[in-house]
């Protein structure tokens, strides 16, 4: 069974807005990058579901299956 609570985890990180797809990050570190910070606690806090969102974002592990449909890309 798939565990979002795992520390160890190493996975990629999908970002949506609205409910849209918008990217996939190697590490929390690397998506928190492309919103102009350098602390990922806040994304791994969401890909854990202890935050809703950060930076106008929804953040889940590629692995997560309450994701967001991958299909709906924004262009």
């Amino acid at each position: 069974k798939y565990n979002v609570n795992s520390i160890h985890m190493k996975c990629n990180i999908n970002k949506y807005i609205d409910g849209k797809y918008i990217d996939t990050f190697t590490s929390a570190k690397e998506a928190a990058k492309s919103v102009g910070n350098t602390n990922s606690a806040f994304i791994r806090e969401c890909c854990r579901h202890l935050r809703k969102s950060y930076k106008g974002a929804e953040w889940y592990y590629d692995t997560d299956i309450t994701q967001p449909d991958k299909t709906k890309i924004i262009a």
